[in-house]
């Protein structure tokens, strides 16, 4: 793996499942995921392999989920 190597993935049905970019191994950045149906699961940024920012993440109906969107830093949910 290169030092910023961009990834996608797939589900097994050949849907999208994320893409984003990985540095030194960890995930950093933009990163957007997505259920096996297609539907948006989540959109953020992750700094060093951990939540950082503003994420929002949806449930796999595409509503809004309000538990799970919010602000993070270091992986946990500050706003």
């Amino acid at each position: 793996m290169k030092k910023d190597d961009p990834q996608v993935s797939y589900h097994d049905n050949g849907q999208l499942l994320e893409k984003g970019i990985r540095k030194n191994g960890k995930k950093d950045g933009h990163w957007i995921r997505y259920y096996d149906n297609g539907q948006l699961s989540f959109k953020g940024t992750y700094k060093e392999g951990k939540r950082d920012g503003y994420w929002v993440s949806h449930n796999k109906d595409g509503t809004v989920n309000p538990k799970l969107t919010g602000t993070y830093k270091d992986s946990r949910k500050v706003k």
